[in-house]
């Protein structure tokens, strides 16, 4: 099968307005179409499969009826570009938005990056986070050294309370009310083999940002604008949760 095949094959099999390519086999055209099809069926199924494991809240959000619906125009439209499936479907979030009866509902959006950062924080590589020692002299040096965030961090910055929907959700709580609907800023990584969420200070946001592209604990004590102890305790939470690695 040449390069202009397998492309008719491939549009065939994941677009199902396209034209079974039947000249493609031998056999039966009817009987070949017949099976064509279940595949197709069977990679949309795998598909749809793949985004209700990534995305457990916005299906009980959404319902699974319209949760299903939805995915399978996602499905329909955009083809993963890896083949590990824990990888599909990172703008589906994004595409939800796109539907006008979800429109009024951006805190959708939110709900999907957390999501996805969890997908993202479960398979990133591993990486021994810094641990501060115990003698001054070493210490000392410490304080100078670069760190930055580890593999499987992420910092969401969101405009709705996305870890208090997302959490209740997943505990069978009330969602958030309007009294208590604000911006919450939520860190989703993984600590040696357990995967964590939790909400944040903007000081603890601040801070993190700051070793983002690299910036030493001397440097982040410095800069802040916030007493040392405050600052202080933030720098130590981030070196507990193991959140830093040596750059």
């Amino acid at each position: 099968m040449n390069t202009l095949h397998q492309q008719r094959f491939i549009r065939a099999l994941t677009a199902p307005e396209s034209a079974i390519p039947t000249d493609l086999f031998s056999g039966d055209a009817a009987e070949t179409a017949q099976r064509f099809e279940i595949y197709r069926n069977n990679v949309r199924s795998a598909r749809t499969a793949a985004l209700r494991q990534i995305y457990p809240v916005l299906e009980r959000l959404l319902g699974s009826n319209y949760f299903t619906a939805v995915a399978a125009v996602f499905v329909a439209s955009r083809p993963p570009s890896n083949p590990a499936l824990h990888h599909y479907g990172e703008g589906f979030g994004e595409y939800l938005l796109k539907f006008p009866a979800l429109q009024h509902m951006p805190w959708l959006g939110d709900v999907a990056q957390l999501e996805a950062a969890r997908v993202r924080a479960f398979h990133a590589a591993n990486r021994a986070p810094v641990q501060l020692a115990e003698t001054n002299d070493t210490l000392a040096a410490q304080l100078e050294q670069c760190l930055v965030w580890h593999p499987s961090v992420t910092l969401l910055a969101a405009e709705s309370p996305v870890f208090q929907i997302w959490h209740s959700q997943m505990t069978d709580q009330p969602m958030p009310t309007a009294d208590n609907w604000r911006a919450e800023t939520v860190l989703i990584w993984r600590q040696q083999f357990e995967l964590r969420t939790e909400p944040v200070s903007a000081l603890c946001a601040n801070l993190l940002n700051r070793f983002g592209t690299g910036c030493t604990l001397a440097e982040a004590m410095i800069t802040s604008q916030h007493d040392n102890a405050a600052v202080m305790q933030e720098l130590g939470g981030l070196l507990a949760r193991g959140c830093l690695c040596i750059r």
